[in-house]
């Protein structure tokens, strides 16, 4: 009977559910860096793969051992992938725990009174909100460590220096353009401070006929070739530069 559950498990589970995401996962069309959609995206995947782990413990003569690892292996970390770079909300991450929460209640056939600790300790599951703390503290951990020396140096430099990107203090408006607000977009986009670095970045170049999401994404995530991460570079040392005058000037 063991035998037999490991085979369901391992070659009939992992390989036929696994096969059957991969090809409900096809990439769409979609704006590049809309980070509403890939939230939105997230959550309605964490409810699918919910219920179809419902179905997939429903026969089985164990479903403690099933639905942990069809859970555990396939669901979560196709739920979680990304969220090192996408910022949750504690709303969300909540949501995503009381929709794992009702997957282990459905594994253990435990009632909705069920204590939340009693149901991770037989399943033998963290939080979700220590997950996602431990896969963003990893990701630093591993940019500071790994071979991408621009991201390395930009996040040594903010954690060293407490750059408003790393500390906001609650102020996230650009420097020199004042009441405008400092995302992604305007400092690659729009920031008339680094015009002069835009003019000689391939695809940054004014006027713009395509999507700002499209142009950012195509930029960042696509052809990424040594003169576009030397683009970037000279961007952002302009910026320290500019912030140090202006720090003198306010002196």
């Amino acid at each position: 009977m063991d035998l037999s559950i490991k085979e369901v498990a391992e070659d009939k589970l992992v390989r036929t559910y696994r096969r059957k995401m991969l090809v409900e996962e096809k990439i769409e069309e979609q704006p590049w860096f809309n980070e509403e959609l890939q939230k939105k995206g997230m959550m309605d995947k964490a409810q699918k793969l919910a219920n179809l782990t419902y179905s997939v413990i429903e026969k089985s003569c164990n479903k403690v051992l099933l639905g942990k690892t069809f859970w555990k292996n396939i669901a979560l970390p196709s739920v979680l992938y990304g969220t090192n770079v996408v910022n949750l909300t504690d709303t969300e991450i909540e949501k995503l725990q009381r929709i794992e929460n009702g997957v282990y209640r459905k594994i253990l056939g435990a009632c909705r009174s069920t204590v939340v600790a009693i149901l991770r300790g037989e399943i033998g599951a963290s939080s979700m909100k220590s997950r996602i703390m431990s896969g963003k503290l990893s990701h630093v951990n591993n940019t500071i460590n790994g071979r991408k020396e621009l991201l390395k140096k930009i996040i040594i430099d903010m954690q060293e220096k407490e750059r408003k990107w790393w500390k906001t203090n609650g102020n996230t408006c650009c420097p020199f353009c004042h009441n405008i607000e400092e995302d992604i977009f305007h400092f690659l986009l729009y920031c008339c401070t680094y015009r002069e670095e835009r003019v000689k970045a391939i695809g940054l170049q004014q006027p713009y006929e395509e999507n700002e999401s499209y142009i950012i994404g195509k930029f960042l995530f696509t052809d990424h070739n040594e003169i576009r991460k030397e683009s970037l570079y000279m961007m952002w040392k302009k910026r320290m530069k500019e912030l140090n005058n202006l720090k003198k000037t306010q002196d």
